[in-house]
């Protein structure tokens, strides 16, 4: 059964989120009994918004995005559903590694925001089995993202961040996770090995 929180609530638990504070959200979530898989409020289902998702779809700041985290692993661990859909289409996996994606853009944080953000895309895929394999709204699947910063970190000699995504591509693929995108992945020796241990796996959704 779906649980779309009362307008008031909803209000006050996606202020908690946004602001990142992680203190009032654990507070309302357990004074009120909210369920992790709640919905914050909307006027109809269709576009009523998961808590997981909202917590992994705002900007992340070189201040906030501990407390972020931390508000999703708490979802998460009180059992709200990683494979959940917001109307946008996308996956909790999905929010997180688009707003890696614009981080990169925006050149406008640290280091440790960019690598505790794909450690966690890790914890999505180890510790929480997030559905590797979701449709996206694009024409890409989550695998090709990460593929795509492997790729950037790699030509950036980001070792760090380059080590971290290998890894999490390593275990995404032995997951069966599936990639669409045509690129030249030659001069990436190491992913390329890796790929066509698992060449079976590409196909088209």
């Amino acid at each position: 059964m779906v649980t779309v929180l009362e307008p008031i609530l909803s209000r006050e638990i996606q202020a908690a989120i946004d602001n990142a504070d992680l203190a009032a959200f654990k507070k309302l979530m357990d004074e009120n009994e909210v369920d992790a898989s709640s919905f914050l409020h909307a006027s109809s289902r269709k576009i009523a918004h998961p808590l997981i998702n909202r917590a992994l779809s705002r900007e992340f700041t070189n201040k906030n995005f501990v407390d972020r985290l931390e508000i999703a692993r708490f979802l998460l661990d009180k059992g709200a559903d990683p494979n959940m859909t917001a109307p946008n289409g996308m996956s909790a996996m999905a929010h997180l590694l688009h707003v890696h994606q614009f981080l990169g853009a925006t050149k406008r944080v640290d280091h440790d925001v960019y690598l505790f953000t794909m450690l966690f895309t890790s914890e999505l895929v180890i510790r929480y089995n997030a559905d590797l394999n979701i449709a996206l709204r694009s024409q890409y699947t989550l695998l090709d993202e990460v593929i795509c910063q492997y790729q950037i970190y790699n030509e950036r000699s980001i070792s760090q961040m380059d080590k971290v995504t290998f890894e999490i591509i390593d275990r995404m693929l032995k997951r069966g996770a599936r990639w669409t995108r045509t690129s030249d992945h030659s001069k990436f020796k190491e992913l390329t090995g890796l790929m066509l241990k698992h060449r079976n796996s590409r196909t088209g959704y």
